[in-house]
């Protein structure tokens, strides 16, 4: 389907093109068009210039082609043309060009169209189409089209026209063309020779009219044969000479037409005056009418029987339908058994009903001869056997004779039951139990309920298929009962619903019996005397047959097209919406004249159900508040027949009101109803009424009590026969009311003439309210006070006082933010919408009842906003206006102008304090017995600034953290700090207050506390717990005498809190000689920590201690002890060397001079400089030392000394010694000179 609604969208455009482009762009668009899409298609462009003769399989697609030429197609040559077509571009000066068929050749167009162009200039739009020659053929198909005036003619050629048209220009089409409208507006004349012409589904319109031309007949000849189905063909009954069009056949030609409808627009008025549309010019030539019939045969229960035989015979013989296009066989062709996609015989037959109970059987009604013309020889009237198993039923059809070809006329539909017989090909489900459920179930079987079964809040599903060939029913069995509330009964096929005799049926409160489906409506039957069905509140689409016992009915919606009543006791028929009822019956007769049969009330009937709206034989109908269409005023006329009886009840209101026409609810009223005797004039008391027949009364005998002043009574108004009538509808209305002890009588009685539904009143002017507002107050924040906070709930009370003599239900109270009544007129200045439009409406309140001769209260909450301190006008109002501010409300009371009470309040402005959970920031995890900083955002959102307002850190009732005093503006956001020091590890739940400074000053008060507080989970964490584990530092380590060295310290931190800044440090004795700080210790940390050097050789000890100055809290002196652990060390000194830089050898110095002496240290294993070494430097001479200085090597190992050489130290040589103090470094010397120089002359 899809596939072809795309087709049928491209066709519309490529038509639109065709009829508004200019015949440039035209022909520059088609050039531009793509090329053909599948199969071989010489035509690549979109214009086909010259003559195209085709001998070869040409398959073009999507191109409506410009033709500027003849096309042929010959033997062995075949154009399909898809999603396309060809547009002949013809003018004055090439009329000639055509499409020819010829012998073998072949013509399909596929959603695709032949026409002419009307945008040439000098158009000639009549095209010679041709399909000629044994074996030439011609298919049209998915909405093809010939559209074209001029000659389509056939010789020998076979034509299949399917779902596809033949057609004309419209006037529109032609307009400004300058050419003979009439004589081009129509489609091509046909004349079809030795031919045999398929139509299925297909319209052949606009056939050629025009005065003084051609006559525009269809015409076969020379044994042509024309079948056509379900089709169209524009011949017609006129009488206009060169308007008429006629099928036409010669003496050897016949036309078989199925369901054939023709143009009827061009009836004359008389029948004498109409000329056939069907005419054989010969004998021998037939025109045969065929028609449907649409025969479905179902079971007693309306279930379609699948595989049931329908044969048909002429009635009144016994002789079996034939066909003529079959030789008169009594099977259909195998074109037409095609059509229906059955077969002769066998499961698929065509006489066979499929899987809804429908065979479609094609009947042979009218034969069209010279002899019959003008008309035909008619048979249609056709008795229909039906046989299933061992069960037979029948049916009988009678079609309208020619010339009654509508298709109304042409297919009649006929439904055959089986009395005794029942079907379900999808088996059966038993409820012969008994329960109660709520919600839906399905089920995929017929269902028979024999126990007592209640669906609530759901509903029953009929799944009959995917493809509804698994069709089902439900039927209530003898002592079953199924009971529906507010649920559903639906299917995906049209469903069956039987209620048997013994059965019952109740439904209520919104439930559906959705029978219907896809468009058919399913069916609701009731039969057998002791059945019932009980229906309230429930919408039923379905036909409806109630042919049991008894049915009420109420409240309910009809909405399948029948409803047919007929049961044994009395139906009720109440309240009932019959939206889809297109045909109906009340046929309920239970033989007794006295008794009723129907009892109808507050219906109404249309004038489609007016009509069959008869009652017959013995029938007591009763119809209360019933409207029918009734133009006339004479609604018995037709409705009653027989010797049936009709009542005419209407419903009569009879209101007890005070002196404003208030129902006296609450006073005690009794009220008594009477008829007047048109006889005797005198009144009398109508008898006491039946439950059904009062209501809004306390008791059923006259005088009624009622409670709420008012009661509703089915008066009794006409009864009619077809011959007599009984009329009394006049009646009297008086009572009493008792208010404290006291009886008051109305004005007058109150009189009515029945004639439809009508209200009474009994006024007791006596008795008339009269409400007033006494008192307002306020409870607020601060308290009763007229001072009140603004932007905070205040509870505003009205006394309401009543000094009528009548109690008042549902009286009205509203409130208003300002002075309603500032003219002091006590009415309202505008209308409450008037206020509430101009935002300044508080609130309503209903109150129940205000007693008479009494005060209530009514009580609204107000919560007036803003932001500087004022006055506001509270106005109450009671019974407030509906509409007009003069109307007096829903009460009339003695006095309209003293209902309405202002009073001024100050309202002043207040702090707001408010905090949440989202305010509320810890600025590291809390740790046990450690102070945790909470920053802390309070906000002001009222409209005063708070002064001396307190945090508070609340767990439990214990305040662990503030107060912290601040003030704050309104609209700021103010931060702040609190300190809480948690007791104890694990979950804590602290709740962070915010309240205003005690004091009397109101102003500085908050009065809204629930956003006050915020709750905030957290976790204290155990403190750090450093340790140093002795056993990660075993055996004894090997270092150099004053040679720095690095030690890896293992910190273990066995707390939940990490251990922020700390410091690992070594000890040699007091001395400190390695530090590390800063460091972070989540659970282990490994410290690279160095040490300057031990001073002493052998074995030594220092001591590692984490968090040496004691700065971090660790919970106590247990966590504490673990923070040493001891290294034992083998201090050695290290192997090194000397090496002087200077002085140099051989160097030579005086007596009294300061010698300088520099040099390295090394160790001899790396060369590195040794740091720290003691040195003795020595100035010698053999092994007496003349002077000596002591230094230490620098950090690469350099020293520099200095030896003072005495004074008077003789000449000669001398030894410079280095001895560092480490023994294992041997020391150096260097031999210097010592010399003292002489002046020149003394040397």
């Amino acid at each position: 389907m899809s596939s072809r609604a795309g087709r049928s969208a491209r066709a519309l455009t490529l038509l639109i093109v065709w009829s508004v482009a200019l015949g440039a762009l035209f022909a520059a668009l088609l050039a531009l068009a793509p090329a053909a899409r599948a199969g071989t298609c010489d035509q690549v462009g979109g214009v086909i210039t010259g003559d195209w003769t085709i001998a070869n399989t040409q398959v073009c697609s999507g191109i409506l082609y410009s033709v500027d030429g003849t096309i042929s197609i010959n033997s062995g040559g075949s154009l399909t043309l898809s999603d396309g077509g060809l547009s002949f571009s013809k003018d004055t000066s090439h009329e000639g060009y055509a499409l020819n068929v010829n012998a073998g050749g072949e013509l399909v167009l596929d959603h695709s169209i032949v026409t002419t162009q009307t945008d040439s200039i000098s158009p000639f739009l009549k095209l010679a189409f041709t399909v000629s020659g044994a074996n030439s053929r011609f298919t049209m198909k998915n909405s093809a089209s010939l559209k074209f005036p001029g000659w389509f003619n056939a010789t020998s050629a076979t034509i299949n026209v399917t779902d596809s048209k033949i057609t004309g220009f419209t006037d529109s089409e032609l307009t400004g063309l300058g050419i003979n409208t009439d004589d081009n507006n129509d489609a091509p004349l046909m004349a079809w020779t030795t031919t045999t012409a398929s139509v299925y589904r297909s319209r052949i319109e606009r056939l050629y009219e025009y005065p003084g031309g051609t006559p525009g007949n269809v015409l076969l000849t020379s044994t042509s044969n024309l079948y056509s189905y379900d089709s169209y063909l524009g011949v017609d009954y006129s009488n206009v000479a060169g308007a008429h069009n006629e099928l036409r056949v010669d003496g050897t030609s016949n036309a078989y037409l199925y369901n054939v409808t023709i143009d009827r627009t061009q009836d004359p008025a008389a029948k004498a005056d109409w000329q056939p549309a069907f005419r054989p010019t010969a004998a021998g030539g037939n025109v045969d009418l065929m028609r449907w019939l649409y025969a479905t045969v179902v079971d007693s229960s309306g279930i379609p029987v699948s595989g049931a035989t329908v044969w048909s015979t002429l009635s009144p013989s016994s002789t079996t339908a034939q066909y003529p296009d079959n030789a008169l066989a009594t099977t259909p062709t195998s074109r037409t058994l095609w059509y229906l996609g059955r077969t002769s015989s066998g499961t698929n037959a065509w006489n066979r009903t499929d899987s809804d109970g429908l065979a479609l059987i094609p009947l042979f009604t009218d034969q069209i001869t010279t002899a019959s013309l003008p008309n035909a020889e008619s048979f249609g009237n056709y008795h229909q056997q039906v046989a299933y198993a061992a069960s037979s039923t029948s049916g009988d059809e009678f079609y309208d004779p020619y010339p009654a070809v509508s298709a109304a006329n042409n297919s009649k539909s006929v439904t055959m039951s089986f009395s005794n017989l029942q079907v379900c090909p999808t088996g059966v489900t038993a409820w012969s139990f008994d329960r109660q459920i709520v919600g839906s179930v399905s089920v995929s079987s017929c269902l028979e309920i024999s126990g007592s079964v209640s669906i609530t809040d759901g509903g029953l599903y009929v799944d009959q298929g995917s493809d509804g060939s698994s069709r089902a029913y439900v039927k209530i069995l003898s002592g079953g009962r199924l009971t529906l509330v507010n649920s559903k009964v639906w299917s995906n096929y049209p469903l069956p619903f039987y209620v048997a005799n013994g059965g019952s049926l109740v439904t209520s409160r919104g439930s559906a019996l959705t029978l219907a489906a896809r468009g058919s409506p399913g069916m609701l039957r009731e039969e057998g005397p002791t059945s019932s069905v009980t229906i309230s509140d429930t919408a039923i689409d379905a036909n409806v047959t109630l042919f049991g016992g008894s049915a009420t009915l109420v409240r309910d919606s009809f909405l399948g097209p029948g409803l047919w009543i007929d049961t044994v006791q009395t139906t009720h028929l109440w309240d009932a919406t019959l939206t889809g009822v297109t045909t109906l019956a009340f046929t309920t007769d239970d033989g007794n004249a006295n008794t009723v049969d129907l009892d109808i009330r507050n219906t109404t009937f249309n004038q489609a159900q007016t009509s069959p709206l008869v009652f017959s034989g013995t029938q007591n109908v009763q119809l209360t508040s019933v409207r029918t269409f009734d133009p006339n005023g004479s609604w018995w006329v037709g409705m009653i027949t027989g010797g049936a009886q009709v009542s005419r009840y209407w419903w009569l209101h009879v209101n007890a009101v005070d002196g404003t026409g208030t129902l006296l609810a609450d006073a005690n009223v009794h009220i008594l109803l009477q008829r007047l005797d048109p006889n005797t004039l005198t009144p009398f008391t109508v008898p006491n009424p039946a439950v059904d027949d009062i209501y809004f009364a306390n008791s059923t005998t006259w005088p009624v009590s009622a409670p709420g002043g008012s009661i509703l009574y089915r008066a009794f108004a006409e009864s009619r026969t077809t011959s007599a009538r009984i009329l009394n509808n006049s009646y009297l209305a008086t009572g009493s009311a008792v208010v404290d002890l006291t009886t008051y009588q109305p004005d007058a009685p109150a009189s009515a003439l029945v004639t439809g539904d009508t209200l009474s009143q009994l006024t007791f002017s006596s008795l008339t309210p009269d409400l007033s507002i006494t008192a307002m107050t306020v409870l607020g924040g601060n308290g009763a006070s007229a001072l009140q906070p603004i932007n905070t709930d205040i509870q505003v009370t009205a006394t309401i006082r009543n000094i009528g003599q009548v109690n008042v239900r549902n009286v009205r109270v509203s409130f208003f933010e300002d002075n309603v009544d500032r003219n002091g007129d006590g009415l309202m200045d505008f209308t409450p919408i008037d206020y509430m439009a101009a935002g300044v409406w508080i609130n309503d309140t209903v109150l129940a009842i205000v007693p008479k001769n009494a005060t209530t209260t009514a009580t609204i909450i107000w919560r007036p906003n803003g932001a500087l301190e004022s006055s506001r006008t509270v106005s109450a109002v009671v019974d407030p206006p509906l509409s007009a501010v003069t109307d007096g409300g829903a009460t009339r009371e003695t006095n309209e102008r003293n209902n309405i009470l202002p009073r001024s309040f100050t309202l002043f402005t207040w702090p707001d304090l408010a905090i949440s959970s989202a305010d509320v920031q810890f600025a590291s995890d809390p740790v046990l017995n450690n102070d945790a900083h909470v920053r802390v955002v309070a906000h002001n959102t009222g409209t005063n600034r708070a002064a001396g307002a307190i945090l508070e850190v609340w767990e439990g009732a214990q305040r662990v953290g503030g107060p912290v005093a601040f003030d704050i503006s309104p609209g700021v956001d103010a931060p702040l700090t609190v300190l809480w020091r948690p007791t104890s590890t694990g979950a804590h739940v602290l709740t962070f207050s915010l309240r205003t400074a005690t004091g009397t000053d109101i102003r500085n008060k908050d009065y809204v506390l629930g956003n006050n507080n915020a709750t905030f989970s957290v976790n204290a964490l155990t403190p750090p717990d450093l340790a140093l584990h002795q056993g990660d530092y075993p055996g004894v380590r090997t270092v150099s005498q004053n040679q720095p060295f690095t030690i890896y310290v293992l910190v273990y931190n066995a707390g939940q809190t990490a251990a922020l800044n700390v410091s690992v440090a070594a000890f040699f004795g007091a001395t400190q000689v390695g530090r590390a700080d800063g460091r972070t210790i989540g659970t282990f940390l490994n410290v690279s920590l160095n040490v300057s050097g031990i001073p002493f050789t052998g074995n030594q000890q220092i001591l590692l201690k984490v968090d040496p100055d004691n700065r971090i809290n660790e919970g106590g002196a247990a966590q504490e002890a673990n923070n040493t652990a001891t290294i034992t060390l083998n201090v050695q000194p290290p192997l090194g060397y000397v090496a002087m830089l200077s002085p140099t050898p051989g160097q030579t110095l005086e007596p009294g001079s300061s010698l300088s002496v520099t040099g390295y240290v090394r160790d001899q294993s790396t060369n590195n400089g040794i740091s720290s070494v003691g040195l003795t430097i020595e100035l010698r001479q053999g092994a007496a030392v003349m002077a000596s200085n002591t230094t230490l090597t620098q950090s690469d190992g350099f020293f520099l000394g200095t030896v003072n050489v005495p004074s008077g130290l003789a000449d000669g040589p001398y030894d410079v010694v280095v001895t560092p103090s480490s023994g294992i470094i041997g020391p150096q010397t260097q031999s210097i000179t010592v010399k003292k120089t002489l002046p020149f002359l003394s040397s």
